[in-house]
């Protein structure tokens, strides 16, 4: 039995203490005949934070304090009957992860990869701008169109670049005795990611929605109904990536940084759902159709410029019958489609990096109701 070992670069920790205050007023009333209704104020809030981990061979602590002030405004106007027109503003800040704010991290010496934490990193700090027209043309019904804008300032990114071990300042200790580094710890550029604060980027887009049941049809027709939406957006990033060697020849070729602008991690361009359901008094019945196209979701750091996923569909369905109070059966099916989940690197290039195939699913169940 191996006794065991204290990883010191494991060794960290963060505590956070969030303090908050907010103002707030709302008023209904008529402008020229219109109906309309406002809510607006300000929310004030203080994040102090204590962050420790192993640095240059010594335990460090890191204390930061931050304040946020978050102005916010909606209105609601009513310009004629079963027609609401919305519009909203507001400073938006969210807190990073709290396992990215260690200034410890750990070290890979198979690998030659430095995994680190950064106790300065910025919040997402944003002004989002929204405004939107919805339609309610009948009973359960609602067809809208709203436009967003967000105009963000800061977020943490992931990011990776090439160096060598001594650069980082931490001690050899951290390497394990058993892998190829311990012996040789410059054998190789070293692979070093952390996570930095981004420069920010603009989002725009439109989404379209209607739903509502098919009560205008005839008979048992009358018991569908449908939903569906669709969403386009568009981004622009910049992003500090690392492309390939200028001089591939080499042992271990030291990689370039450049800028490339593109679209926010994990963002899809287009996307769009459709459900189509019926429902009656014992027996319901809905299908639902999912799509988004491709998204990034990492610069990569291997010379490969950007990863993430290529565009899915997915078609998922669902039935119950309640046979009375008591007892209900359920069918269900989960990627109907079969669709792989397929995952590139290098977005000019293209080149598969995984291409999992999860099968369908299909789930049978009875419900019993004491």
């Amino acid at each position: 039995q191996r006794p065991l070992l204290v990883q010191a670069g494991n060794t960290r920790s963060v505590t956070e203490k969030d303090t908050g205050a907010f103002l707030q007023m709302d008023l209904k009333s008529q402008l020229a005949g219109l109906d309309y209704a406002l809510n607006a104020g300000v929310r004030y809030v203080k994040t102090e934070q204590s962050s420790t981990g192993l640095n240059s061979g010594q335990n460090l602590t890191v204390d930061r304090t931050y304040e946020d002030w978050l102005p916010a405004a909606n209105l609601v106007l009513y310009p004629m009957d079963k027609v609401i027109v919305r519009a909203s503003a507001a400073k938006v800040m969210t807190r990073p992860n709290l396992g990215n704010l260690t200034p410890g991290g750990s070290v890979d010496g198979f690998n030659y990869r430095i995994t680190t934490g950064n106790p300065q990193l910025k919040p997402y700090r944003a002004n989002a701008y929204d405004a939107a027209v919805e339609w309610y043309f009948a009973r359960e019904s609602i067809f809208s169109v709203a436009l967003f804008k967000k105009d963000i300032a800061s977020f943490p990114l992931s990011t990776s670049v090439q160096g060598t071990y001594a650069s980082t300042g931490l001690p050899l200790s951290l390497i394990l005795a058993s892998s190829p580094a311990a012996g040789n710890p410059e054998a190789r550029p070293w692979t070093i990611g952390t996570t930095i604060n981004g420069e920010g980027g603009k989002l725009q887009g439109v989404e379209f929605a209607v739903q509502g049941p098919f009560r205008f049809l005839p008979g048992f027709w009358s018991n569908f109904g449908g939903i569906a939406n669709l969403t386009l957006v568009d981004s622009d990033v910049d992003y500090t990536v690392q492309g390939p060697a200028t001089n591939p020849l080499g042992s271990f070729p030291t990689l370039v940084s450049r800028v490339e602008t593109e679209r926010l991690f994990n963002l899809s361009k287009r996307a769009f759902n459709v459900t189509l359901y019926y429902e009656a008094d014992k027996f319901s019945a809905r299908a639902s159709a999912a799509y988004r196209s491709g998204f990034l979701d990492g610069t990569s750091g291997t010379g490969n410029v950007f990863e993430g996923y290529n565009s899915s569909f997915n078609v998922d369905a669902s039935m119950r019958y309640r046979l009375n109070d008591n007892l209900e059966f359920s069918l269900e099916g989960v990627n109907l489609t079969d669709d792989y989940r397929d995952r590139f690197t290098d977005l000019a290039a293209d080149r598969n990096y995984e291409y999992y195939h999860f099968g369908r699913t299909i789930m049978f169940g009875v419900r019993y109701k004491m």
